[in-house]
Parts: structure tokens; sequence; C-alpha cells
């Protein structure tokens, strides 16, 4: 009973899977899933990289733009809103339930990823993301139980364990698009457990789908294990240096040709173990991000105010688990963050440049059957400090129930979740007015959240349904004035927002496919704050509809496909249409007579919609893309 119950958090981890969209495809190929054996062998299937579709909630992890990064997993997603200037590895921000950029939180084992200057930077995660499991989605109780200084949810990766290949890839495409890629991992056996070897090298560039749209990218990642009986240690490194242009990155003015640079150095240690009474997991990293933005890039900067150069440093170390006692389970969790802001051109005018956070997190749960009956009720609370802020404790509650029926499993969940985060320095330190206008009277950001979830499952199937009720306190929004039309000005809202995800899944021999839907509606108060309209807060769609299918069309072809329709709220920034169609395509082939080697002909954005997923900030264009990839 107890290890099914702790199941019960991962099938909402794993996304609230995708929207029912152009089904009809999908029926046919569901004809010939048969579940008859193809005939492959299992070295062909090994040179195929190892994406599911029920696991990953997309088709496509293969970029049509440039090599893959953790972000392109989280693509198509129904529960995550992907929003990009440019290409999706280039930039993006995650957005989750209807919450802003800097609300979402990237997790690396039992440690949350921290960039003290800006919530854009969250993404920049340097390491090959072969190394990392299927991303999962952490939201009201869990993301307060594993997340930190986020207020709408948490995007949480683990450690895959590393295995034997050796692989080189390259491909090129339109908009003088090349890339290269070599990786290799390796194990050996030794006394008492198994060492592994991983390291990979990546780089590409492209002149992009637009003019000032090109973008030159380098990666080198490398990570050692240690596997012995219930435990695994691992100790990463990652490195990566990008340059990319996009008009009106952003400012949202199309007319500037605005570039940005981010160099970004990771280390991490992460160590877990299960026992008989429980697990654990324990993380350490250290975080440098160098960045140079240039909102024209026809102007030469002398290091003064306006350059927008920065640097910042984070270090942490969090530990999470679950420890079962006799009558009842203690999950819990901690984190401590310490960061400085080590210069700067422009984020000169805040109260500090270093601060050190804290929380606390204490989860007790109790489990019983009752007949056929499953129940869980977990009730604890969170606590949220640091050196420079209020501090504040967030209550967490929870109740499940599992049961059998006719031949199915049935999930229910009601629970309520409080908690809070503080602004960074781009909100704290940058000048009253300008471009980007700062605001050192803002402080912590508080959030509560009521949710409803229903799941049912059954030999393949997976449907799933969550409403829930989220209301914001003093959210950071940043906001446009006509007045003022080349500033972005940072203000506090008040939003209550009421939303509805739902979502199908099937998985079966030759075919698995995703299917979901999400609904938003929002209520806004900037208090006394003079807006006219919203960047980030109001930039968001009111029907998105997700579809993504892989299919087997023979012994030696595959087809992944990803797709998501939205209609997103009128925004008076936005030029276009606010209703967008977006897709991904792509064929997979391997030669019988090259065992190892795939050959890729991946489309994005196969519809060329021009949709403005940041309002006055061009989208991106179709891009096309052929790669191989050898495997042995």
């Amino acid at each position: 009973m107890k290890s099914v119950l702790r199941t019960l958090p991962g099938a909402r981890r794993s996304a609230l899977w995708m929207g029912p969209l152009l089904l009809a495809p999908t029926l046919v190929l569901a004809q010939s899933d048969t579940g008859e054996d193809t005939g492959e062998d299992s070295d062909d299937k090994r040179t195929l990289p190892p994406i599911s579709v029920w696991d990953y909630g997309i088709a496509n992890e293969r970029p049509a733009d440039s090599f893959p990064a953790p972000v392109t997993a989280l693509r198509y997603q129904s529960a995550i809103d992907i929003q990009s200037r440019g290409f999706a590895e280039g930039q993006a921000d995650i957005t989750i339930r209807g919450g802003i950029f800097e609300g979402t939180a990237v997790r690396l084992g039992a440690a949350t990823l921290f960039d003290p200057q800006t919530g854009h930077y969250v993404l920049e995660v340097p390491l090959d993301p072969r190394m990392l499991t299927a991303p999962r989605v952490d939201t009201g109780v869990e993301n307060g139980l594993y997340g930190f200084n986020s207020t709408a949810a948490t995007v949480g990766f683990d450690w895959t364990p590393v295995s034997d290949y050796r692989e080189l890839a390259a491909g090129f495409g339109d908009n003088d698009l090349n890339y290269q890629r070599a990786s290799l991992g390796q194990t050996f056996d030794r006394p008492g457990g198994t060492l592994g070897v991983q390291v990979s090298m990546d780089r590409s560039e492209s002149d992009g789908t637009l003019d000032n749209g090109d973008h030159s990218l380098k990666r080198a990642s490398a990570r050692l294990q240690w596997v012995s009986g219930d435990s695994q240690t691992d100790l990463a490194a990652g490195y990566q240096d990008k340059f990319f242009g996009w008009p009106g990155m952003y400012t949202g003015f199309a007319s500037l040709a605005e570039t940005d640079n981010p160099e970004s150095t990771l280390l991490v240690a992460n160590h877990q173990r299960s026992y008989d009474s429980g697990e654990f997991q324990l993380t350490a990293y250290h975080r440098q991000i160098e960045d140079d933005y240039d909102f024209d890039r026809s102007t030469r900067e002398i290091g003064e105010p306006g350059a927008f150069d920065h640097k910042t440093r984070s270090s942490a170390v969090a530990i999470q688990g679950r420890h079962e006692l006799p009558a009842l389970a203690l999950n819990y969790s901690a984190q401590w963050t310490g960061d400085k802001l080590v210069r700067s051109t422009d984020l000169t005018s805040g109260p500090f440049t270093s601060r050190d956070y804290l929380k606390l997190t204490l989860l007790p749960e109790w489990n019983w059957t009752a007949g056929s009956n499953d129940f869980s009720m977990a009730a604890g609370a969170s606590y949220d400090r640091s050196n420079r802020d209020s501090s504040e404790v967030s209550p967490l509650a929870r109740l499940q129930l599992e049961r059998p029926l006719s031949g199915a499993i049935l999930r229910a969940g009601l629970e309520y979740a409080h908690s809070s985060q503080v602004p960074g320095y781009t909100v704290l330190a940058s000048r009253p007015a300008g471009l980007f206008g700062g605001n050192d009277a803002l402080g912590r950001e508080t959030s509560r959240e009521t949710s409803l979830f229903l799941g049912l499952e059954k030999a393949g199937w997976r449907t799933e349904l969550e409403v829930f009720q989220r209301s914001d306190d003093d959210l950071v929004d940043w906001t446009f004035l006509a007045g003022a039309p080349f500033a972005r000005q940072a203000n506090a809202v008040d939003l209550d927002i009421d939303g509805v995800q739902a979502a199908v899944s099937r998985r079966g021999s030759r075919t698995e496919w995703v299917a979901g839907y999400t609904y938003l509606d929002k209520d806004s108060d900037y208090g006394t704050a003079q807006v006219d309209a919203s960047f980030y807060a109001l930039n968001y769609a009111r029907h998105r509809l997700t579809f993504s299918l892989r299919a087997d069309l023979s012994r030696r072809l595959e087809l992944r496909w990803d797709n998501e329709y939205r209609e997103q709220i009128d925004n008076p920034l936005r030029s276009g249409s606010d209703n967008a169609y977006l897709a991904a395509l792509a064929l997979y082939y391997r030669p019988k007579l090259a065992p190892g080697l795939t050959v890729s002909l991946v489309a994005d954005n196969v519809s060329d919609d021009d949709f403005q997923e940041f309002p006055g900030t061009p989208g991106s264009g179709r891009q096309l893309s052929l790669g191989f990839s050898y495997i042995w």
C-alpha cells in the first residue's frame, strides 16, 4: 500500500499530459497498433534516443534549430508553457498555471537552481540532457515541499544512470544552420560498485529565421558517477557560452537588433540513497552567470550604464527525503542558498548586492486502508527566510484516495498550498526609470493555491483532470505605460487565477500519444500603479491545446509529431493574431545496412506561424534540418 501511495504525487509531477488536437491522423495510425513483433533487434533500437512520449510528455527531444538542451523536453507539454525569444534553446521563459518566468524554478536533484539577477536565465543549465531524467512538474503541495523561491511551480530533473555508448552527430539546415555533437558514456566494474564516466561536447550556429536572429552556441559537460548498492553519487560540471540575437528580444521593439551573450558555469554534487525505512537525496552546487546584453548591436559599448553587463554567483546546499515511522511518514526538505551580484554596469541602485536564503519544509503523512480504498493525508508547513527580507510560514495540506475500479485505478486528491518568494536584483537594483525601471520597494511575494485532482489509469490509458484556483499577492510584473513607451517598469500586482487542466494519454506497442487542454482566467489589480499593458502576468493563453504522437510507421521509420493551438488573451502591445498553431514534425530512419546510424529530418514551426509569444517581439519562423547520429 505505501509504495502505491507514494507514486500518486508522481502522476502529478509528470505533467498533466497533452491537449486533443488533430486526432484524425492518430486514429488512423492507431489502427496498426496491434502489438505484433516488428522483427527489429535490440541493437537497432539502441540507435534511437531513449525518448518516450508517455514519460516526457512530448515526441521531439531534438530541435531543428540547434543541439538538444534540457529546455527541449519542455516544449509542447500541456502543463508547461514555454515562451521563447527566437528558438527555445537560445532563450526561453517557463510559465506554469498562469505564473510568470520568475515564479517558476528548475531543480536538479534536491537543489533548486537560482539566478539572482533574473528568472530569464533559470533555464541556463549547461548539461547534456542525456544526463538527466524526464522532467517532472511540481505544483501545489509538491512545489511547496520540493521547490525553492517559486510561487507557481518547479520543474525537476534527476540523474540518469550512466550507460555505455559512443555518439557522433552532425546536422545542417536552412538559414545556414550547422551543428555538431560528440558524446560518450562508459562504466567500469570496481570492487563495491560501478564507476561511470560521461562526457559531451556540442556546438551550433545559424543565421536564424529572421534578420539579426543569428546564434552561436557552445556547451561542454562531464559527469562522474558511483553506484553502490542502494546509493548513487554524481559529480557534474558544465560550461556554456551562448550568443544569440533577436529583434526586440526584451524590449518588444522589433526595430532594435538586440543580442544576449550569457556565459554560464555549473558545478554539482549529488548523492542519493535508499534504505529500509526511506530515502534521501543531498545536492550542492555552485553556479556563475556572466551576461552581456545589448539592446542595439550596432552601437559600441564602453562599459558604462546602458551596457547591461552583469556577473552573478550563487551556491546552495539542499536535502530532501522521506522517512517512514510505524504510524506515519515524514517528508522533508531544506535548502540554503547564498548569492552575490559580483559586478554590474546597470544594477547599481539596490540596497544590497548579496543575500542568503533558507527554506525548511516538514510534511508528515498518514496512510491507511479502508476496504479497497487506500487513503493518504499530509499536513505540514514551510519556513522561508532571508537576511534581507521578511520571513514567511507557508502551510501545506493534502488528502488523496486511490482505489481499484473495474480493472482500472482511480486516483483523487484535494490540496491547499501556500508559497512565497522574493524578487531578484533586476527588480531591486535597476534605476527607477529607464529601459528597465526597477522598484526597490517591492518585497516578498506570496501565493495560495487550492486544487482538485482526478485520474484514471487502465491498460495503457491514462486520463487526468485538475481544477485549481490560485491567488498571487504582490507578484512582480513588468508593465507598459503609453506615456513612457520606451521603458518597462517593475510593479506589484495581485492576481486571482482560475484554471482547468485535462489530459488523456495512450501507450501501445507501436504508437504513443498524449493530448490535453488547459484553460486559464485571470483577474488583476495593480493598485495605484499606472499600467496600460503587461509583458508577463497578463500575457497568457485563455485556451491551449497540445497533442504529441510517436508512431513506428515501419520497421525502420518513425514519426514524431508535436502540436500546439492557443488562443492568447488580447494584449495592446501585440501585433498580429492572438491565435496560433505551432508544430514540430520529425522523421527518423535507421538504415539496415548501417546499424547504429539514425537519419533525422526535423521541422520546427511547420506552419511558419508568426505569432508573438511576447507582445511586440517577432515570432520565430519555420526551421528545417537534416541530422545524422551514429551510436555504438
